[in-house]
């Protein structure tokens, strides 16, 4: 394919990130998020028209529309447009260019993915981390896995010599959680907080946060999570006696009872053969 480079005044929606977020302080969430998919069609729509293009061993860019030359083949590999971003090969490291050609960050990553929601996943040098639409580190969890989705990804846990680890998943971040446990599962699991994971080291059991913060101590023999009930309590046990930990209030009760059942709000504890009473999820007893 032949063709002259055409200069167009391309719309620039690298913005987008920003712009959000300040409309969001105004606006309702139903608002925002309609206001959100309106510039992420119109982005689709514009850079949807440019198509990688090879010539020979270079990449660059083509107009669907026009079909001549956008962004010349410079390229060792590009990527497809994604809210006005594309990625680009220089040598063996990525970066990203706008519409208009110009290289807005810097080739300087080991891998590049495409931007959603604002974001990006790269690795520099070792690790994994997420950019914004400057090329800047952004310190945060990515929970959703779900193309452009906003909502943040909870993740997954990975093996290293037989030790668990959790990392975010989609894109991938830094390591969240050391591998260093013998078993670990996130709460998302659950239907509960998904920054708290139960885990084993050896033989005893707690509950951990993000970057290995204990929240409950390995001191228990099992910790046990009832799926069905819908309660949010995790039931604690320790030679042979029972208390619990709540997720939403980070209520913990310590055992020492003969027997425990969790429910939504509360708990029924057997205090001493077929005496019972109630805690609920604030520590408050209902007994006298």
């Amino acid at each position: 394919m032949n063709g002259a480079l055409k200069k167009r005044d391309n719309f620039s929606l690298s913005g987008i990130s920003g712009i959000l977020e300040q409309f969001s302080l105004k606006m309702n969430w139903k608002f925002s998020i309609a206001f959100f998919v309106t510039l992420t069609l119109a982005a689709s729509f514009l850079y949807g028209q440019y198509i990688p293009y090879r010539d020979g061993e270079k990449w660059g860019f083509v107009s669907y529309e026009t079909q001549e030359i956008v962004i010349p083949p410079k390229y060792e590999s590009v990527g497809e447009f994604h809210e006005g971003m594309a990625v680009f090969q220089k040598g063996q490291r990525f970066g990203y260019l706008d519409a208009k050609g110009n290289e807005i960050i810097k080739a300087k990553y080991k891998s590049a993915g495409a931007f959603y929601g604002g974001y990006a996943s790269v690795k520099l040098k070792k690790n994994f981390i997420i950019i914004n639409l400057k090329g800047e580190k952004v310190n945060r969890v990515f929970r959703g896995c779900g193309g452009s989705d906003l909502i943040i990804n909870y993740g997954k846990q990975f093996n290293l010599n037989g030790k668990y680890g959790y990392i975010a998943c989609c894109p991938p971040s830094d390591t969240l959680l050391k591998p260093r446990y013998d078993y670990i599962q996130s709460l998302k699991a659950h239907q509960y907080d998904d920054q708290k994971f139960i885990a084993r080291i050896d033989s005893v059991w707690g509950i951990v946060g993000l970057s290995d913060s204990i929240i409950v101590p390995f001191l228990y023999d099992t910790i046990i999570v009832d799926r069905q009930t819908g309660d949010s309590f995790a039931i604690l046990k320790k030679e042979n006696l029972y208390g619990a930990y709540n997720f939403v209030t980070d209520i913990t009760i310590i055992p020492q009872y003969y027997s425990i059942q969790t429910f939504r709000n509360y708990v029924k504890v057997e205090l001493s053969p077929s005496v019972f009473g109630y805690i609920d999820d604030k520590g408050r007893k209902y007994w006298k």
